[in-house]
């Protein structure tokens, strides 16, 4: 897969999640657990895409560790 290809991956996945995060039902939790997810899904792609702007591959990596961080937050989110 392409960076480029993985960036139009990502970017689906965020506006996927939209459509799932809508179908939870209101509650003062499931706002804030909709809102992390929702944040999370799509910092990661746009991270992603800073990411392959990296002038140097340690900036790269740099900014892929950031993306890769923040497609990880929801896990916390999950019950035990």
């Amino acid at each position: 897969m392409t960076p480029t290809e993985l960036q139009d991956s990502l970017k689906k996945f965020a506006y996927r999640v939209v459509k799932v995060t809508e179908s939870i039902p209101d509650s003062i939790l499931s706002k804030v657990i909709k809102g992390q997810i929702l944040r999370s899904a799509f910092s990661g792609a746009a991270n992603y895409r800073s990411a392959c702007t990296g002038y140097t591959k340690k900036m790269f990596n740099s900014k892929l560790a950031i993306a890769l961080e923040e497609v990880d937050e929801p896990v916390f989110c999950t019950p035990l």
